[in-house]
């Protein structure tokens, strides 16, 4: 990915560079790997509150 179209600023807000370099993006996109290592995504972080401990998510 180069970036977000009409927000260039955006990629900086997202990008994580680990210590040797090598550069992720973080999306907030929450998801899990069942036992056959197919991954399902699930909600998006920023639809979430935590809320005494427990995670709660918005329709």
């Amino acid at each position: 990915m180069i970036g977000y179209h009409g927000q260039p600023k955006k990629p900086r807000e997202v990008e994580w560079l680990e210590p040797h370099g090598k550069r992720f993006i973080r999306t907030g996109d929450i998801g899990r790997f069942d036992a056959y290592g197919f991954l399902t995504l699930l909600d998006r972080k920023k639809d979430m509150l935590i809320s005494g401990g427990f995670n709660v998510y918005l329709l």
